[in-house]
């Protein structure tokens, strides 16, 4: 029994001595573990000094903040150039469409029937030399008259006031809301006024018309007989003057005025007669002689009723 007893004493000690050795290996590997830790931390931290260190050593240098500010630009300005090459892009996308829109639009007009008027061809006329070049180019009324078969301009003080015996041309001038101009052309004729006139205005208003390209009619104006929108061009009311002021382009033909001239038959010698001249009067006949009246178309005799025949036959 006693050494059974010494055997469980020892087994005790034994068991207290293998508990005692675990757990200092158990403290041992705690605190490599703990070590390993800590300079795993103080390492990181350690970096992490470098790194901004490093950092705030190259914001700091010249050289390094130019190379960074010059890699920005150029970042900078090739995406600016991106930029530009989509907007061009998309740009040439909306000439091609507009473009091809517009040939379809050209062809579709193409397609349609022309008007009568258009299928004519304007002969290639100048029409510089009976207007002027600034006709038509500001708001305003301007008014020709015919004159020798052309027009000519009158001053602004005339306006209104019509001879009877010429023809005119009106023209207002206006800008509407497009701010483009646009034109009322008249032409007003004389109730005397003779047939060179007349036409001529109403070529003269046409002329007017193709010069400016206006696509209004030319609008006749009679006297007595005019429009409201006629009259209503003008501040006041349009008198009439009597007679013409200028003259006709036609070759007139005067009246030939022949003097009226009296001879007295009278004898000269044996075998002539003498003609006289005596006032064309009354009191000039004497009735022993014959007398000869010229009246340039026609020649009458008057024979006195004591004058001789020889003077009677020497006159006829």
């Amino acid at each position: 029994s006693r050494g059974s007893k010494t055997e469980m004493v020892w087994s005790c000690n034994e068991d207290v001595g293998v508990h005692e050795i675990v757990e200092e290996a158990r403290v041992r590997s705690y605190g490599h573990v703990m070590r390993m830790k800590k300079e795993a931390i103080a390492k990181r931290m350690m970096e992490m000094k470098c790194i901004r260190k490093n950092t705030a050593s190259a914001s700091k240098d010249p050289i390094a903040r130019k190379l960074r500010l010059r890699r920005g630009r150029r970042d900078q300005e090739e995406a600016d150039q991106d930029q530009a090459k989509i907007l061009k892009g998309m740009k040439d996308i909306a000439k091609d469409k507009n473009k091809q829109k517009t040939l379809e639009e050209v062809k579709a007009e193409s397609l349609k029937p022309k008007r009568w008027d258009e299928t004519l061809e304007k002969p290639p006329l100048d029409y510089s030399e009976f207007f002027d070049e600034v006709a038509g180019q500001f708001p305003g009324i301007t008014i020709w008259e015919i004159e020798n078969f052309l027009p000519n301009q009158i001053e602004e003080v005339a306006h209104g006031k019509f001879y009877e015996g010429d023809c005119y041309i009106v023209l207002k001038t206006a800008i509407d809301e497009t701010g483009s101009l646009t034109w009322e052309i008249y032409f007003w004729i004389g109730e005397k006024a003779t047939l060179d006139k007349r036409a001529c205005a109403a070529i003269h208003a046409v002329n007017l018309r193709n010069y400016l390209g206006a696509q209004c009619r030319t609008i006749r104006e009679e006297q007595s007989d005019e429009s409201d929108e006629f009259l209503a061009l003008f501040d006041t009311d349009i008198t009439y003057i009597e007679g013409g002021r200028t003259s006709s382009g036609f070759f007139t033909v005067e009246d030939m005025t022949y003097a009226k001239r009296l001879y007295r038959v009278h004898a000269a010698g044996t075998s002539s007669i003498h003609l006289e001249p005596v006032p064309v009067a009354v009191s000039s006949l004497d009735p022993r002689y014959v007398f000869v009246l010229d009246t340039g178309l026609k020649i009458f005799m008057w024979y006195g009723k004591k004058s001789k025949n020889t003077f009677k036959s020497k006159a006829r």
